[in-house]
């Protein structure tokens, strides 16, 4: 097993969500509160989902990164972060990964 783990190169949480979005388009569930818009800033949102789910917290995720101030995430996360958006993003890569008896199956746009 662990010569399995040697063959995989180091990949950056931020890199996989990314390529995880641009399979699924899942990003596109985090819209503005008020406009309705899809978060134009990919990075700060990727930045403000791992905080959340990692428990870390925006002020430590703003000094961890040097894209973002606290500020910025703190503005994504109050206008484009909610329960519903986590919802829809779940079932968008739900739905772009398996059908209903689990088995993978490629879907069109």
């Amino acid at each position: 097993m662990l010569d399995l783990y040697k063959q995989i190169p180091p990949t950056r949480i931020t890199d996989l969500l990314l390529e995880v979005d641009a399979a699924t388009g899942f990003t596109e569930a985090f819209t503005h509160l008020r406009t309705g818009a899809p978060c134009a800033d990919r990075i700060g949102l990727m930045n403000v989902i791992l905080a959340e789910g990692i428990n870390l917290g925006l002020r430590k995720m703003a000094d961890a990164t040097n894209t973002h101030t606290f500020w910025e995430l703190i503005r994504i996360g109050r206008w484009h972060v909610e329960g519903e958006a986590y919802d829809r993003a779940l079932a968008m890569v739900v739905e772009a990964s398996a059908s209903s008896d689990g088995q993978f199956l490629l879907q069109t746009r």
